[in-house]
């Protein structure tokens, strides 16, 4: 070979290593771009994380809130409960004795009409008729 084939021979394989040159330079200049493009998303993603952070504290401070108030309703149902408690005993402290009374009322006030029913059957004389009015004006009266 001749030195101006081999010349040739080596201005070729230059062209060549100048175009893969080229290639790679074009190749560099996308992959920057990629990696600027990452870069970006990588500034918004931990934009993001940090506002999920800062609902995630909020979540939980809502949550000690709601446990709070959670814990309030229990007290008020305790309340509520001793109240229910409270309210049976004034009723049965206050119900019962008034039907008891009530009820002894009844059986005096049956008594005296079964009375008056035999008076009335056994009237021989105007007192015993007096008796019978009075008792009569006695029961209207209660």
């Amino acid at each position: 070979m001749t030195t101006d084939e081999m010349l040739m021979q080596i201005l070729g394989k230059l062209d060549e290593v100048q175009t893969d040159v080229a290639g790679l330079k074009s190749d560099m200049a996308v992959m920057k771009d990629d990696v600027s493009g990452l870069k970006s998303d990588m500034a918004v993603m931990k934009q993001e994380v940090s506002g999920l952070k800062n609902d995630m504290s909020g979540i939980k401070s809502e949550i000690t809130v709601m446990k709070g108030d959670i814990a309030g309703l229990k007290n008020d149902v305790s309340d509520l409960k001793g109240d229910v408690r409270g309210i049976k005993l004034d009723i049965e402290n206050d119900l019962v004795p008034s039907n008891k009374v009530a009820l002894e009322m009844l059986l005096d006030h049956s008594k005296r009409f079964i009375k008056l029913d035999d008076k009335v059957r056994n009237i021989s004389d105007s007192l015993a008729i007096n008796e019978v009015l009075d008792e009569l004006k006695s029961l209207h009266r209660i």
